[in-house]
């Protein structure tokens, strides 16, 4: 409810605003309309009067008519962001209220090989990667998928510390991704990667003392007609301005490609420098965010700063398309030639950390996501790092699911090493270790899991709970099954702690077959170093605590009948279910 009001009132006060810049937008629109119209009328009396006056207010009415265009736009640009500053919040009040269609769900980052992603629900529709995306740019997208498939990392503090900064500034981050709304840098990498790849002309007419002797030329050639007043050598200028031209002509190929480059990323990473100057302007107290800020500064100069530059100097090559200027100042002066030596000078020099900036930008674009997860789920709380190899959590609970509809349960390994977990069908069992395994991710995050407490030890995410079966390599449900389980094994033999989460294995052969094979596979796996719990039907498997308690434990969870119905509380309890409901459940539907 907290976050649903600081939602609503920012959303309020925010469309106050944009109602006053659209309101002023209105005003400008008639305003330029009728100092257009004036500038016209002041123009047609000036022509017929021919008269100083009304030439001097067709002036002042066009200076005012330019100004007023130039304010015009100003106010729209602020009234762009605004109504992003809208779609923002908005987004935020539909993910609060269950809505997550504002976000991408990161279905194309699926990998079913993976150790966890596809059991956990990690990418695709409703998935963990949908309620923590809050990225725009493909590198961001990526490096957050990354992170989620990043598999053995313990419990960073410095990363807790970061989304917790983060997490409290809540404006900041709308006003971030107000500003990355709308940019479109999907192939800004490859373009900027492209330029520093290119070629670029090495030609000694580049060379400073012989582009600026040459440049001297003329004006010296200039100067001395004008102090000697030998008029009749005036065609002798000729000679050091073809010069000029034929030398800038041979150049003119080079430099049109790197002109043809700038004019593909200098309009993105104007729109990207506004996002950079957010970063540079907030003063960080947690290590990673002052590293991010760090490295947008180059030899004591900012990222934005070094940027400007570039725009200057893309703007001074757009000159060279009005191609008579062109001819006359590079005949006289090699203008362009010098401007085109400043751009490489650039490249040289800051080529290589635009592609770092834009690293820096595509981590926070991670991060705001991370700490709007943080900041959209009050009640979850932090994890605790542990040097040793246990696992515990009170009152730990699916985070997908609303907190008003959300049960929760205690669970410690104490002393022993796996969970043996039964229960009827629909009783809570397969919830119960996604709650684990996807709290477990959140943990290696760096964000809050939906706990009263949970501590663990670095350690790796292993699961075997929905295997897919393959027509393109014509693999059936227990082949596919079979195979990810040998990749359990061997994954196992790597040394690292591994916590593993498997659901009724071996479901595609018979009960008794299934039943060896259970138990088989687990007394292969419990001398590994492990922890894990396995959702089960059959009390047989169950039976194993009872010969080594000091490796099983057994938990359950119940189902009962109340007034003819079937009633789940899920609550984890101590012991094995002797509840089987299956013949329940289809009488009372009238199947059997």
């Amino acid at each position: 409810m907290e976050q649903l009001e600081f939602y609503s009132a920012k959303l309020k006060s925010e469309k106050s605003i944009h109602d006053g810049l659209k309101k002023s937008d209105r005003i400008f629109s008639m305003v330029r309309l009728l100092v257009g119209a004036s500038m016209l009328i002041s123009l047609y009396f000036s022509l017929l009067q021919r008269s100083v006056v009304f030439w001097m207010i067709v002036l002042i009415v066009t200076v005012g008519f330019i100004a007023a265009v130039v304010l015009h736009n100003r106010l729209r640009k602020k009234l762009l962001h605004q109504s992003r500053m809208l779609d923002v919040i908005n987004e935020e009040l539909l993910y609060l209220n269950g809505d997550l269609s504002g976000f991408e769900d990161g279905g194309n980052f699926k990998d079913p090989e993976h150790l966890y992603t596809e059991d956990l629900d990690v990418f695709g529709k409703g998935s963990l990667y949908q309620r923590i995306a809050r990225v725009f740019s493909a590198e961001a997208k990526k490096r957050l998928a990354n992170r989620l498939k990043d598999n053995g990392a313990q419990i960073d503090l410095d990363h807790q510390a970061t989304v917790k900064e983060l997490s409290a500034m809540a404006e900041w981050r709308i006003q971030y991704r107000a500003l990355a709304h709308g940019l479109v840098t999907d192939d800004l990498y490859s373009r900027i990667r492209n330029w520093i790849d290119f070629k670029s002309s090495k030609s000694l007419i580049l060379n400073p003392i012989i582009s600026w002797g040459l440049s001297t030329l003329f004006p010296i050639a200039v100067g001395f007609i004008l102090i000697t007043g030998r008029f009749d050598m005036i065609d002798w200028l000729l000679i050091p301005f073809g010069l000029n031209l034929y030398l800038f002509s041979r150049q003119l190929k080079s430099l049109r490609k790197d002109q043809g480059f700038i004019d593909k990323i200098s309009g993105d990473l104007d729109s990207h420098k506004e996002l950079l100057e957010l970063i540079l302007a907030q003063k960080w107290s947690s290590k990673t965010l002052n590293e991010l800020q760090f490295g947008l500064k180059q030899n004591g100069q900012d990222a934005t700063e070094i940027l400007r530059k570039l725009s200057k100097i893309a703007s001074r090559l757009d000159s060279l398309n009005n191609m008579f200027g062109a001819s006359v100042f590079n005949g006289m002066f090699l203008y362009h030639l010098h401007v085109y030596r400043s751009l490489l000078d650039w490249k040289k020099e800051h080529g290589i950390a635009l592609l770092a900036w834009l690293d820096v930008q595509a981590e926070m674009e991670v991060w705001v996501g991370l700490a709007s997860f943080a900041f959209n789920n009050p009640d979850f709380v932090y994890p605790e790092p542990s040097d040793t190899p246990e696992l515990s959590a009170k009152q730990i609970g699916h985070p997908f699911i609303n907190k008003n509809n959300r049960i929760t349960n205690d669970l410690t390994f104490d002393g022993f090493k796996l969970v043996i977990l039964t229960g009827s069908n629909m009783a809570g069992k397969s919830t119960f270790l996604r709650s684990l395994g996807i709290n477990i991710i959140l943990s290696k995050l760096g964000l809050p899991v939906c706990a009263k407490a949970m501590r663990l030890p670095q350690m790796k995410l292993m699961t075997s709970m929905k295997p897919q079966d393959s027509l393109n390599d014509n693999q059936s449900y227990f082949q596919a099954e079979i195979e990810r389980l040998k990749v359990l094994v061997d994954d196992l033999d790597k040394g690292m702690l591994s916590f593993i989460l498997l659901d009724e294995i071996l479901r595609g052969t018979n009960s008794e077959d299934k039943r060896n094979g259970t138990i088989g596979f687990l007394e292969k796996i419990n001398p590994k170093h492990l922890m894990g719990l396995i959702a089960t039907h059959d009390i047989e498997i169950a039976e194993l605590t009872s010969k080594s308690p000091t490796i099983y434990s057994n938990k359950y969870f119940e189902s009962y009948q109340k007034d003819g119905d079937l009633v789940f509380d899920y609550i984890l309890r101590d012991g094995v279910c002797h509840t089987p409901n299956a013949t329940q459940l289809m009488k009372m539907k009238g199947i059997i």
